[in-house]
């Protein structure tokens, strides 16, 4: 195994490793500026935001032992330098869990062997950790507020990859750098026939910060944002990089709250009956479901890229009714699919990011025009 590049276990605050990355950064952008490439070993700054079931990191820690070689160290409230070794993995990471619910995994390690360790942390059976899944309406916004302008788009429609299909032309991906990634969105998302096949996988945009207006001075920020909360940053200020994730972690996790506290459904009694609070979700697909019976034997299999597994019941030739189950977490939901839409019942205390991963997940793979709405107070993404 080469030898990992990694924040230095020296550390003892939050003030240190902050400095440290910012420099790492820093260092990293003016070789890319100046030579037009990056030095031997310099990877960039990463960070993944990670959404934990877990009652603190520590916990979280001892899930690993037996599992790989784990060494954590706390270096401040809710801040850990983790180094994690399996087989021929190793990954260096600094963790700010200042928000229980969302870990923010910032490392200068490897981005193969970085994604590949945050898959085997998330992707088991009840791993009790989830990714952000940000679908196309979110990451479109998220160019409009934080960028000067965009510097680049991923789109990757892998419809072909989970629906068998003898044309080549269901699965489509594009990656633009530069000037034409504003005009390209703009085309893929007025063309109608392009439209359905705009599934954003990333956006990648640059701020430019003035920091003295007399000496005129900037801070520059580079950021590329993922569909799964992967951060990919150069530039010259790592503050502007926190800031950037809290901003868009505190929108997620506040549609989070919305979908949790208006939408699950529960029971209360009331004299001789009961009442109920929340109500379904509403997915309307602009792809209507040929299928339904092919439809559903394909995505609720308990296997990726859905990790959901479901019981149907046919209602009549156009509706089936789901009982499910979340792979990723346990929780149970209900679902009711027709052609043209499918509503998701939550139980009280499931997890609202079940129907943000569906969400994502069918954007991807089967409609990317498919959007998100609760049934009295409008669209919500």
């Amino acid at each position: 195994m080469d030898k990992v590049a990694k924040i230095p276990n020296k550390f003892h605050s939050k003030g240190e490793i902050c400095s440290f990355l910012e420099d790492h950064m820093a260092n990293t952008y003016e070789k890319i500026k100046d030579e037009g490439e990056y030095e031997y070993g310099k990877n960039l700054v990463k960070t993944y935001v990670i959404e934990s079931n877990y009652d603190d990191v520590k916990a979280f820690f001892n899930s690993l032992n037996g599992k790989s070689i784990v060494k954590w160290k706390k270096v401040g409230a809710d801040a850990f330098i983790l180094d994690y070794k399996k087989e021929d993995l190793g990954v260096n990471f600094y963790i700010d869990a200042v928000n229980p619910r969302f870990w923010a995994f910032h490392t200068i390690s490897s981005a193969k062997d970085t994604d590949s360790v945050i898959n085997k942390m998330v992707q088991p059976m009840m791993s009790r950790l989830d990714t952000l899944w940000l679908d196309r309406t979110m990451l479109q916004e998220i160019r409009i507020e934080h960028a000067d302008y965009i510097k680049s788009i991923g789109i990757q429609y892998k419809y072909g990859d989970v629906f068998p299909s003898a044309d080549f032309g269901d699965s489509f991906s594009l990656r633009a750098n530069g000037t034409p990634s504003e005009i390209l969105m703009k085309i893929f998302l007025e063309d109608p026939e392009l439209s359905n096949l705009f599934a954003l996988s990333s956006v990648g945009f640059k701020k430019n910060l003035n920091t003295n207006d007399e000496l005129e001075t900037y801070h520059l920020l580079i950021e590329d944002v993922n569909y799964q909360g992967k951060f990919t940053v150069k530039g010259t200020t790592i503050n502007e990089h926190f800031s950037t994730i809290s901003e868009i972690r505190d929108n997620y996790e506040k549609i989070l709250n919305e979908i949790e506290h208006e939408y699950n459904i529960s029971y209360k009694p009331v004299g001789g009956g009961f009442t109920i609070h929340g109500g379904p979700l509403c997915i309307d697909l602009k792809k209507k479901i040929e299928n339904l019976q092919k439809f559903i034997q394909t995505v609720f299999t308990a296997r990726e890229p859905f990790r959901l597994s479901g019981f149907p019941t046919k209602v009549d030739s156009d509706t089936y009714l789901i009982s499910g189950l979340d792979l990723h977490n346990g929780d149970d939901f209900r679902l009711e699919i027709t052609p043209e839409w499918i509503r998701v019942y939550l139980p009280k205390d499931a997890c609202g990011n079940t129907v943000m991963r569906f969400l994502c997940n069918l954007q991807r793979y089967y409609d990317p025009n498919a959007s998100l709405e609760g049934m009295n107070n409008g669209r919500i993404i």
